[in-house]
């Protein structure tokens, strides 16, 4: 992996940890999580499921308003 995608993985993995609202939509349970915590591990040559552990346990989590409801109600359409 080139110098700059390693930065760009630590920093998008810098900002989660910063950003409850970003790793909800980023974070376990998504393809990108799959792929940022893999490209982060073996950078690191460190196992990929114990770096997941490590770095969902540092996560905090915040919904959007919106994601997974309507946007208006149902009942007035």
């Amino acid at each position: 992996m080139s110098m700059k995608a390693s930065i760009a993985v630590a920093r998008v993995i810098e900002r989660m940890q910063c950003d409850p609202r970003l790793a909800y939509l980023i974070g376990p349970g998504s393809q990108t999580w799959d792929d940022l915590t893999a490209a982060y591990a073996e950078i690191h040559d460190v196992p990929v499921d114990d770096y997941r552990r490590h770095l969902e346990s540092r996560l905090e989590f915040q919904q959007l308003p919106g994601i997974g409801r309507a946007w208006f109600d149902p009942e007035e359409v």
